[in-house]
């Protein structure tokens, strides 16, 4: 068994001017560092751990006894501290106290291109044809693209409230200010970055940050201001929006997913023991990778 996760609930990962400048209210603090694993995102990673745990000897693919035996379980995790310490939250719940360590990149100052193959040069971006491939995708234009998810982006502002926030006031525009109007956003493709700038960038970022606070049992998520399953969808329609574009078209995905895509069919496929450079000898019962949503979209 092959198991891809995202990390559990962290804290954001960045604290920008721009994201005060949209609303009138200020962010809640978070008790971890930015990007780090929350106490509650490693009890509810450990929760996940239970219960595979149970399901896997219910499948015969563990037995009961309290610990797998030795080169049966094996964990990678990107070398931040939030996959990390998932690594680490997995296994206290699925193999809870057995010696079982977590895999990562020793140069944990570097990203891992298992996990980040463009931004290391692994992989590259043929420029021309992933801007073509994300444009045919959007309809022909980000502009486009934006009017589709015009109500989403009208309940975004009303969260905010940002028609009270300086970045509508730096407008000039006593009414009808927007968010797409007040942050356009640009496409931007280069042979190690995709990017959609402006609103779209900024929508996505703060979406999943309410998604967060939700996961994360905050008492008032948003400044309470989403009332109800409609404007959740709608709010997320934004993240997923974006992430679509950016993450799933066949051009770049292609490029970000070669590496852990060679890694799994490895675990999967292979016949005899294979090394690699994590010092796993596959295959193995069960390999858990702790990546990113990226990894999965």
């Amino acid at each position: 068994v092959v198991i891809v996760s995202r990390h559990g609930v962290r804290a954001p990962t960045k604290f920008t001017p721009l994201m005060q400048d949209v609303t009138p209210y200020q962010w809640p603090q978070w008790d971890v560092p930015l990007g780090w694993l929350t106490a509650r995102g490693g009890e509810l990673v450990s929760e996940m751990g239970r219960y595979q745990r149970l399901l896997f000897i219910g499948k015969g693919v563990l037995n009961s006894q309290a610990c797998p035996s030795p080169g049966q379980v094996a964990v990678i995790a990107d070398t931040d501290q939030r996959t990390r310490k998932t690594g680490e939250a997995f296994l206290a719940g699925f193999a809870p106290g057995c010696q079982i360590q977590v895999h990562y990149q020793k140069d944990d100052d570097k990203n891992d291109p298992l996990f980040n193959p463009v931004k290391m040069g692994v992989c590259s971006f043929n420029v021309l044809k992933v801007q073509d491939a994300i444009l045919a995708r959007a309809g022909g234009n980000i502009e486009l693209y934006t009017q589709r998810y015009d109500s989403s982006f009208r309940t975004l502002e009303h969260v905010f409230n940002f028609s009270q926030s300086a970045a509508c006031k730096s407008t000039g525009q006593s009414t009808g200010c927007t968010l797409p109007g007040a942050l356009p956003s640009e496409l931007r493709v280069s042979p190690d970055n995709v990017s959609l700038s402006g609103a779209w960038s900024l929508s996505s970022t703060l979406t999943e940050i309410f998604l967060l606070q939700e996961a994360q049992g905050m008492p008032e998520v948003a400044w309470g201001r989403i009332p109800g399953e409609k404007e959740w969808r709608d709010l997320l329609s934004l993240h997923n929006a974006q992430f679509d574009l950016l993450q799933r078209t066949p051009e770049v995905a292609r490029s970000r997913a070669t590496p852990l895509l060679d890694l799994i069919g490895t675990a999967l496929l292979s016949n005899g023991t294979t090394e690699n450079r994590y010092g796993i000898k596959l295959p193995v019962s069960l390999l858990f990778i702790a990546g990113h949503d990226t990894n999965l979209a």
